[in-house]
């Protein structure tokens, strides 16, 4: 699997989610109507400090994913990752809840969305940002499962690139919405929230793939567990060789 368009994919399709779940706040983000620029650049500020948070959860999670794949786990790990996804679509379409993860931190999360309420009383640049970053901490279980890909990249790089993808990914409805509002139908909003447990589907069928070792270029790479051991010792094998020179 290719991570950039993966990341920028998962990102996409969160835009169906995004338009239910974060639309509201986007919305409430305070900004001055009166010029165009000025608007514009209050929601891009937003959505960086978004941004900058799946960035900095990404380095965390890539950084973890790198000490699984020197265990020789990774494999194992994107296909354990791509069954949960695969089922939490399916119930989904089925209608069955799956917010475990945010029941277990709602405490934390209301206390959250009361700071973001003092942030949504004021104007200011600096304040769209602070804003745009705790909207990053909100609970979302797309949010999730990038961050569960993220893992399965093995590296720190590969972990912020990830997530700064999917979060720009992300932003054409976050940063069209106050301009398209008016356009969007509440039945419009329930079919396209229907779409995204399909791209889940497609999304968690992808890692188990890839986790299968089948040798299909992209989607399912070969992946030797000798290569791995020769690739973590290689530069201290070029040392000891060199010092016998």
């Amino acid at each position: 699997m290719v991570w950039p368009i993966a990341a920028i994919s998962l990102g996409l399709s969160s835009n169906f989610h995004c338009l239910g779940m974060c639309g509201p706040i986007a919305l409430a983000v305070p900004v001055n109507t009166k010029s165009f620029a000025t608007r514009l650049l209050s929601i891009l500020l937003y959505n960086l400090g978004r941004i900058l948070v799946y960035a900095i959860l990404g380095a965390f999670f890539g950084l973890m994913g790198l000490g699984l794949f020197l265990t020789g786990v990774q494999q194992q790990l994107s296909i354990i990752v791509g069954v949960v996804i695969v089922i939490s679509a399916i119930l989904t379409l089925l209608n069955r809840k799956t917010n475990f993860l945010s029941s277990l931190i709602s405490g934390k999360t209301l206390k959250l969305q009361q700071k973001m309420g003092k942030y949504l009383r004021k104007q200011g640049y600096t304040n769209n940002f602070v804003l745009g970053l705790l909207n990053g901490l909100l609970p979302c279980g797309l949010v999730y499962f990038a961050l569960a890909a993220a893992l399965i990249t093995g590296s720190v790089l590969n972990g912020v690139l990830f997530m700064v993808l999917f979060g720009i990914g992300t932003m054409p409805v976050m940063v069209a919405l106050p301009w398209i509002k008016d356009f969007i139908t509440n039945n419009m909003k329930q079919k396209m929230q229907r779409a995204v447990p399909v791209f889940l589907l497609i999304f968690g069928a992808l890692l188990i793939l890839r986790g299968a070792n089948l040798g299909i270029p992209y989607l399912s790479p070969y992946f030797d567990s000798q290569q791995q051991k020769m690739h973590t010792n290689g530069e201290a094998t070029k040392v000891e060789i060199h010092s016998c020179h």
